[in-house]
């Protein structure tokens, strides 16, 4: 349970000696039961494009795809498939970053569900592979863990642990989309990231935008089924 009613379903494997012989579909109803019995009124999990045969399972028992997202990842630091300035050097971007107070998660929350991004993601921000809706109380959550960024092009939600700097959630236009980028690969640098790690929602000028620096896109669909 990510919310009081919304429910969240991952990590689902058959054995290869055991699969066509229902028993995803038996685990899937179980897993909706589950939810159901604790209130929920949506379950949602997500799909990766390459795996046809979980969307055949997963449409096959009622769920409907309801927003499609791009996992992008590249390297940061010595190891980047860009270089940061010249000789390969950081150079910090003219838009910088800020971590943001919880007054801010306002002004983001009104910037996002009037936005483009939202749209597209229908209102969907992911923490850790999970989606749920966002709501204004989740901003000042991510703020209170000072995982809340703020700067002209925009406003972000990141998390560094292990190497890796998480960019759960963005707000940003398309006017401002490459500046918002590389605040954010900035950010990572800063951090000592290794990796840097966006979700966003499958809007075609941020993709571009993070295709030209440097990111592989790997996208993937939530789904989700009303209980």
């Amino acid at each position: 349970m990510l919310s009081p009613d919304e429910a969240w379903a991952q990590g689902m494997r058959v054995h290869p000696g055991h699969r066509r012989q229902g028993h995803g579909t038996r685990i899937t109803a179980a897993a909706s039961d589950w939810a159901a019995a604790h209130g929920a009124k949506v379950i949602r999990l997500s799909v990766e494009h390459w795996n046809t045969n979980a969307q055949g399972q997963v449409g096959g028992v009622g769920f409907r795809p309801v927003g499609d997202f791009v996992h992008a990842e590249r390297a940061i630091g010595e190891s980047s498939p860009v270089p940061e300035g010249n000789g390969g050097k950081r150079v910090p971007p003219a838009e910088r970053l800020r971590t943001a107070p919880s007054a801010e998660a306002e002004p983001a929350y009104m910037s996002w569900i009037g936005g483009e991004l939202a749209r597209a993601g229908r209102n969907l921000f992911q923490t850790h592979w999970r989606w749920q809706r966002l709501s204004p109380e989740l901003l000042v959550a991510a703020a209170k863990r000072q995982h809340l960024l703020e700067g002209r092009p925009g406003w972000a939600i990141g998390e560094f642990a292990r190497g890796v700097y998480a960019i759960e959630w963005i707000e940003t236009a398309e006017s401002d989309a490459r500046a918002m980028i590389l605040a954010v690969v900035d950010r990572a640098a800063e951090a000592g990231a290794e990796t840097l790690e966006v979700m966003i929602p499958a809007v075609p000028w941020l993709e571009r935008e993070m295709r030209r620096l440097g990111f592989e896109m790997h996208p993937l669909t939530v789904w989700a089924k009303g209980l």
